[in-house]
């Protein structure tokens, strides 16, 4: 304790309080005279570092020794900074950071923490997050959440927005969220990457490094893949849209060459898939069914041979018993149409010829005036048949 003498300061000087400790910082005591007494403040040496601890006026109790903080400020119960009151109500304001702004008015609160970060005093821009250097919500929008450094807004932003990264720029009501590095976002929708820019759309979603968002709708996963058209999903590195309504799979250096749905590689006791296509309304009398088209790749003037290009269809060939996983084959294939013939050729193969044993005299009303060079087998409701081959 200090000593209890009077400091002689002017007329009447100043008595020392109780308590009135070491390493405290002075507070005055309003009477006549006036003493010295112990603040909320003390000033102390803690692991060979000083530091100033705020707390509850009792050191022992606030902020109890020893302990391995170093850190210069150490407040205990809270810390509120803010920009003032308006009309008696706080603004309630968190602002941190040199150069950091806030919106200055009644129930503002915005949090702006950062050197430069900004949220603009426009009595629209009220609870936003800004955290970061440099984050600069220039206009005034609300409930916006930035975090990371060089976060900007264009001339025409200005839409909620919840952004997280690192040289993000925002225009024409961009909204987000948009997480990433380097990225250029208009519009509404979702964008996840690295150098991801967007045009004034909508209803886009875009993920991967420099891919591009064009059309309203597009849908754009991979490394430098556009959607340049509308309401389209394209996937795949280096991969672009074709039409509108489309759906790319794959894209230049990609080489997907084996397309798996279902349930892994093998499964014991797959159920199977059913493949299908969108039905009509039955809601609507007579609402016609879509048509469906499966086109194969398509060659170049007279190029490859007279399979290539054809759809084929294929099934496992049963043999004996045992673990060994079924070979496939192909059963039917639509091949190409060639010079010599202007409709689709259709070939059954892999099928046991249910010719008989002996030929039979040529059957003349045939396509060719001969007997049937195979039978292709069949099943149907009275059993087993065959359909014949000229």
């Amino acid at each position: 304790m200090a000593s209890s003498s009077t400091i002689i300061v002017g007329a009447g000087g100043i008595g020392a309080g109780t308590p009135f400790e070491l390493g405290s910082l002075l507070q005055i005591v309003q009477v006549n005279p006036p003493f010295a007494s112990n603040s909320l403040a003390f000033e102390r040496t803690q692991v060979a570092t000083k530091v100033i601890t705020f707390g509850t006026g009792d050191t022992s109790a606030s902020w109890p020794l020893p302990n391995t903080f170093t850190e210069r400020v150490q407040i205990v119960g809270g810390l509120i900074t803010d920009t003032g009151a308006t009309g008696g109500v706080q603004h309630d304001n968190v602002i941190v950071g040199r150069g950091a702004t806030a919106f200055q008015g009644v129930n503002a609160r915005n949090v702006v923490i950062g050197t430069s970060a900004s949220s603009p005093n426009n009595a629209a821009a009220v609870e936003n997050v800004i955290i970061g250097f440099n984050n600069a919500l220039t206009q005034g929008v609300g409930s916006c959440v930035w975090i990371g450094t060089n976060i900007s807004m264009g001339v025409n932003f200005p839409a909620t927005v919840i952004a997280i990264g690192n040289l993000i720029s925002l225009n024409n009501a961009a909204s987000g969220p948009v997480i990433g590095q380097a990225c250029t976002v208009q519009g509404a929708g979702a964008a996840y990457g690295n150098q991801i820019s967007t045009s004034a759309v909508n209803n886009w979603v875009v993920v991967g490094r420099a891919s591009q968002a064009n059309a309203d709708g597009a849908t754009v996963l991979g490394d430098n893949t556009r959607g340049d058209h509308a309401n389209t999903v394209t996937i795949g590195r280096n991969a672009r849209s074709l039409v509108a309504n489309g759906l790319v799979i794959g894209g230049l250096n990609v080489g997907i060459r084996t397309v798996l749905i279902g349930d892994g590689d093998t499964l014991s006791g797959y159920p199977g898939l059913t493949y299908r296509h969108t039905n009509a309304d039955p809601a609507i009398a007579n609402d016609p069914a879509g048509t469906v088209t499966i086109t194969a790749s398509r060659g170049v003037g007279n190029s490859g041979g007279v399979a290539a290009g054809s759809l084929l269809l294929q099934t496992g060939t049963i043999v004996g018993a045992g673990n060994a996983l079924q070979a496939a084959a192909t059963r039917l294939a639509i091949l190409p149409t060639t010079a010599l013939a202007a409709a689709p050729i259709l070939s059954f193969l892999g099928y046991t010829d249910g010719a008989a044993a002996a030929a039979l005299p040529a059957i003349i009303n045939a396509p060719l005036a001969r007997q049937p060079i195979a039978y292709i087998p069949v099943q149907t409701l009275a059993g087993q048949g065959w359909i014949p081959v000229f």
